[in-house]
């Protein structure tokens, strides 16, 4: 058997990493890299356009709807990927449920006579 000399060995061993790396990378397809960036840009500007919406006061109801339904497919895209725990760490349904109620927050207070029982 034929002895390696110091310099094979360590090319080997590099060869060996590399190959090892290069089998435990995740292989994405390009075209799939390029649809998740642009649906998280479009979220990202979703959720910029819902929340200055709301705070200017512009179209309130359906503002504060698609608000909680954007809520919503986070708070079950984060349950699906990261687990329940996440989006009850981060509060993402208590966004929605908050964003809901505003949606509904004219009726509900509302007595019969169709006058609002609350002052501002």
């Amino acid at each position: 058997m034929a002895s390696l000399t110091r310099r094979e060995v360590l090319i080997n061993r590099r060869r060996a990493a590399a190959t090892f790396a290069a089998s435990t990378l995740p292989s994405v397809e390009p075209s799939r890299v390029i649809t998740d960036s642009i649906l998280g840009i479009i979220a990202t500007g979703a959720e910029l356009l819902f929340g200055l919406l709301l705070l200017v006061g512009w179209y309130t109801r359906v503002t504060a709807l698609l608000s909680g339904l954007l809520l919503l497919v986070l708070g079950a895209s984060m349950a699906l990927g990261l687990g329940v725990q996440a989006p009850l760490n981060y509060a993402v349904f208590t966004g929605a449920g908050s964003a809901f109620l505003l949606d509904s927050w004219d009726s509900i207070v509302r007595d019969n006579s169709g006058k609002s029982s609350y002052q501002l």
